[in-house]
């Protein structure tokens, strides 16, 4: 059997590589950006007839490239990352594909600077293996780090002015709390991005944006996060401001998640 050239790299390349070279002065909160700049800096080693039998570097790049071109299904809690390309004849790297480099994930994970990086290190090593709950919960650190990264403006998604309040951070957090039940409730790091889904679904109602109202109260309701009745009256203090009337979807979308809201809020008094 053929070893995808992404799987060859080893824990003693380590030593050898700034594994973190092609990602220099990149402030992107997006995976797929630096998968990309890895991508490049193996074809630059590349065209200096280098291979990934021959440089560590090589190995290093291909393998994280790889490992970070996997895209987040925030809502699958079972598989919550797939592959970025899907062939008749073959596919990009998948979680399973890396079960025999755990000691590796682990080792880049405790070395990594770059809170984007650890995150999918972290998190990819902790799937494969539940028994390192440490990194459980270096990943829901991360996770944190990145959308804390992105508030200050150190980080930033992909086409947006650098506002949390972006559909990419609700998956994040979503992540982050799948973990989180199998973690603990009560870990420090799980109880920080609860109260981030509150502190954004606060802002987007203070700043009247239905469709951030919308992806922060999903969120909220759906980990118990604040009180439904709570939740309902944010989305109906937005409503009342509606003013964009040729947006449909969005005051539609709206009453129903306030209506849903106050079904919970309700059927949590009985």
């Amino acid at each position: 059997m053929t070893i995808p050239i992404w799987l060859k790299a080893t824990v003693p390349d380590l030593d050898e590589v700034d594994a973190e070279r092609p990602i220099a002065g990149l402030s992107s909160a997006d995976t797929q950006e630096l998968s990309d700049a890895y991508s490049r800096a193996a074809e630059a080693l590349e065209g200096q007839g280098a291979t990934t039998d021959s440089s560590a570097a090589m190995r290093l790049f291909t393998f994280l490239s790889a490992l970070l071109s996997m895209y987040l299904k925030s809502r699958d809690r079972a598989e919550p990352f797939g592959p970025r390309f899907q062939f008749s004849n073959g596919r990009s790297a998948i979680p399973e594909d890396f079960l025999g480099h755990l000691d590796l994930l682990s080792e880049l994970a405790a070395r990594a600077t770059t809170p984007v990086i650890r995150a999918r290190l972290a998190d990819v090593c902790w799937l494969l293996d539940r028994k390192r709950g440490n990194l459980g919960v270096t990943a829901i650190t991360a996770y944190i780090e990145i959308i804390e990264g992105v508030e200050c403006g150190a980080l930033e998604f992909l086409g947006t002015d650098g506002d949390c309040l972006d559909p990419r951070a609700c998956d994040l957090l979503r992540r982050a709390l799948f973990i989180g039940l199998n973690i603990g409730r009560d870990k420090a790091e799980v109880i920080k991005a609860r109260e981030a889904i509150a502190r954004f679904r606060d802002r987007a109602i203070d700043r009247g944006m239905p469709a951030s109202v919308i992806w922060f109260s999903e969120l909220d309701m759906e980990f118990g996060v604040s009180a439904p009745d709570k939740v309902a009256a944010g989305v109906e203090a937005v409503l009342g401001k509606f003013s964009d009337r040729g947006n449909i979807h969005d005051e539609v979308s709206l009453w129903q998640v306030a209506a849903r809201a106050y079904r919970q809020a309700k059927s949590s008094v009985k």
